[in-house]
């Protein structure tokens, strides 16, 4: 949906500590970087109750796989 895609495009352009202040779009491009970013999500996935959150997370693990 425009709304996921949307949120998945920001979500890629967004710096983040956990990626040493790199954006989830920079870091893909490194050695190891997919499969980091998966973990991530993963980790997110995990903390979540809110099914629409869950739904999200799927939808960009989806997308950058």
């Amino acid at each position: 949906t425009i709304v996921k895609d949307q949120e998945t495009e920001r979500w890629l352009d967004t710096p983040m500590s956990e990626l040493e202040g790199r954006s989830p779009r920079e870091r893909f491009s490194e050695d190891g970087g997919r499969e980091q970013l998966i973990q991530m999500l993963d980790n997110f996935l995990a903390s979540r109750e809110n099914e629409t959150e869950k739904e999200l997370i799927e939808y960009i693990k989806e997308r950058i796989s």
